[in-house]
């Protein structure tokens, strides 16, 4: 989860107005791979585990983890041409910038952030993501 992310984050029981304290404790190149966030106004936490910020309610089931799963979705040669046109559909042209991508879409993630120069961030949020592999430009939650 890259480091500028986690200042934009807010509490998911408390809304918009509370956000989001971060402790870090494994941080590399500007990226959270390990720690806590943080309310202050409710004090609940929500771990950073991998690079993957589980910020779902309070009460959180356990995810079921595999840690040395690697699940990185790949795409076949169909998709991969398509992912050529995604920039332009998106309106993206370079960064900086994040752009988030939801649920199925988590899938064009990595083709987008490969087209696109700069440093453009995108966020993946999708359960499945928690099993990726930390890569840059790529937060996941």
């Amino acid at each position: 989860m890259h480091l500028v992310l986690t200042d934009r984050l807010t509490c998911s029981r408390c809304g918009p107005t509370f956000g989001l304290i971060l402790l870090a404790d494994q941080l590399q190149e500007r990226r959270v791979h390990e720690g806590r966030l943080g309310c202050a106004n409710c004090r609940d936490r929500y771990e950073i585990h991998r690079g993957f910020g589980d910020l779902r309610p309070a009460p959180r089931a356990p995810f079921v983890t595999d840690d040395d799963a690697d699940v990185t979705a790949a795409l076949d040669e169909a998709e991969r041409a398509e992912a050529v046109l995604l920039p332009a559909l998106l309106g993206l042209s370079s960064g900086p910038g994040h752009t988030v991508l939801v649920g199925r879409a988590v899938r064009w993630v990595h083709a987008l952030r490969a087209e696109l120069p700069g440093d453009a961030e995108f966020v993946a949020i999708d359960p499945e993501t928690r099993h990726w592999p930390e890569s840059e430009g790529v937060s996941r939650r």
